[in-house]
């Protein structure tokens, strides 16, 4: 089995006084975005595990972690599996395709094997804060630590623009910086009535100054606003279905991926090849 697993992009982001369990109180209306990785599924006699056909032994990696939690919830359940991934969402970027590798895996596995789907809140706290998202595939808007997801109705084509710096930025450590800075309340902007904004900006260009050169960089070339996806470091803007954008010198910002890509409706797809 063949899944294509998409990137999301959080068009704006809340930070909550407080935490929950231990984990950030959010709030994000997400999109996905047509940036894919490529997952190839398999049973197998043990679980084996590749990215870009490196094996991987790490109980860390999302894909690990859903594994498990579809075998705690489902303790019958022997099968174990070959998972080839293809990376192409670049990581440590705030793309979310760590989250969305692991949904799919979730996903595949309940469809396939008419297993119990583990909650959102077990999933929030086993495998990521975004994977629900994935999980309902649509537009959302998230809250809670993530576990609650309620769907966006806006339909609107829209293209995105995203700028992947080379250096990324570890989640970990942009939330513990946040919570070291305590910092003050982001300026929030509008966009065809949807709002933009990112509470974790100041934290990422304190940890990583020249993500605000590059952003700066991106808006003079462009004449738009960009904004911080996640924790970072990827930037984004958006555009109308039918303006003309050019593309850039990823050299010449600084970027290690660029892509002008649009909105997508379903955060990944599968097949039988």
């Amino acid at each position: 089995m063949k899944i294509l697993t998409s990137a999301k992009i959080n068009l704006n982001l809340t930070i909550h006084k407080g935490l929950q369990d231990n984990f950030h109180r959010i709030e994000s209306d997400i999109i996905p975005v047509g940036i894919f990785d490529e997952i190839v599924i398999k049973e197998s006699g043990k679980d084996q595990i590749y990215f870009n056909k490196d094996k991987l032994n790490d109980a860390l990696t999302t894909i690990h972690k859903s594994l498990s939690i579809i075998r705690n919830c489902n303790p019958s359940f022997d099968k174990s599996f070959e998972i080839k991934v293809d990376k192409q969402i670049p990581i440590e970027s705030g793309l979310g395709g760590g989250s969305s590798n692991g949904a799919a895996i979730i996903n595949f596995l309940c469809s396939n094997y008419e297993l119990s789907m583990p909650s959102y809140i077990d999933v929030v706290k086993n495998v990521g804060s975004d994977v629900p998202f994935f999980i309902n595939k649509q537009p959302a808007t998230i809250s809670g630590i993530g576990e609650i997801v309620v769907n966006l109705n806006d339909t609107r084509p829209i293209k995105v623009i995203i700028a992947v710096p080379k250096k990324g930025l570890s989640t970990k450590e942009i939330f513990e910086k946040y919570d070291e800075m305590k910092p003050k309340n982001t300026k929030k902007y509008s966009w065809n009535d949807i709002s933009l904004f990112n509470d974790l900006w100041n934290t990422s260009v304190e940890i990583y100054p020249e993500l605000n050169t590059i952003k700066q960089n991106l808006e003079d070339r462009y004449n738009k606003n960009f904004f911080m996806s996640g924790s970072g470091s990827a930037l984004f803007s958006l555009f109308e279905e039918n303006e003309e954008i050019e593309e850039i010198d990823s050299k010449e910002f600084n970027l290690k991926y660029f892509s002008i890509t649009k909105k997508i409706d379903c955060s990944f797809s599968q097949n039988d090849d």
